[in-house]
């Protein structure tokens, strides 16, 4: 598969003067003779406040304007897969529509806001445009069916219960069979004294009392199913079924029963 994003580190402050630079130069090349007639009578402080406030501090609201959407766009971009020979140009036509679609939806809300502002209460304003809001995203689901998903994820990972960070847990012997471990997608041993397992796992829920270990290949087939191709409901059913797949071999252990004892590194998982 061919990733529209891929995973690098993201340089926010590079992002932000980049954009603010090339507003600028704009700014400059379009509004440059402009700025020079109206502080050309103007005194020494208003020249340079004017200056200042056309191309220095508007660029740089537009920047941040910018950043608005590059950071919501990326998350979106970051999980967008082709199928293999997708050429690169139809690829690239993909991402700018799909830019292009999710910046007009984010904008009809504000703009029907202000078109209802003078002629209607505040509270059929706000009906209104949460109503308008609500279907974008019934609509943006419906194009973009790992949204909830991600949503869930990243509440999931926020609050604990969910911690794809590898670790060796120790699960005592006497509280559970060997059978309950037998399965060849489990990394694990005997400890030295014959009274743990040791198992190389995640933990994909942890919640009360209750503590959902799994294999490492979850990690994944997990990953691989906040993926998406676009109107391809056969790659998610795809996708789906394998974490289905890999959720199958995943025990419940009780929390004072399980010991974390070792960090692992990071597993490397497929781009």
């Amino acid at each position: 598969m061919h990733n529209a994003g891929k995973e690098v580190a993201q340089n926010v402050s590079l992002q932000l003067s980049t954009i603010w630079l090339c507003s600028f130069i704009l700014s400059l090349w379009f509004n440059g003779s402009i700025t020079y007639r109206q502080i050309s009578t103007e005194g020494k402080w208003k020249k340079i406040k004017k200056v200042f406030s056309m191309h220095f501090l508007q660029p740089m609201l537009f920047a941040l304007t910018a950043c608005i959407y590059i950071f919501p766009l990326e998350l979106f971009l970051r999980t967008l897969e082709f199928p293999d020979g997708t050429n690169e140009i139809w690829q690239a036509l993909t991402v700018l529509a799909l830019s292009m679609f999710l910046i007009i939806l984010s904008l009809i809300p504000g703009v029907v806001f202000l078109r209802l502002r003078t002629r209607t209460s505040l509270l059929h304003q706000v009906t209104v445009t949460g109503g308008i809001m609500a279907g974008i995203l019934f609509l943006i689901f419906t194009f973009v069916h790992m949204v909830p998903a991600l949503i869930l994820t990243m509440f999931l990972k926020t609050s604990g219960i969910m911690d794809l960070t590898p670790h060796t847990y120790g699960v005592p012997t006497a509280a559970y069979p060997a059978e309950y471990f037998r399965d060849s997608a489990w990394q694990g041993v005997r400890s030295s004294d014959e009274k743990y397992y040791l198992l190389k796992a995640v933990k994909i829920y942890s919640l009360g009392d209750i503590r959902l270990i799994c294999p490492l290949n979850i990690i994944q087939s997990y990953k691989d199913s906040l993926q998406y191709q676009l109107l391809d409901t056969a790659y998610d059913d795809s996708v789906r079924g394998k974490l289905q797949d890999a959720v199958s071999h995943c025990r419940r252990v009780k929390s004072q029963e399980l010991l974390t004892l070792e960090k692992l590194p990071q597993v490397e998982t497929k781009k």
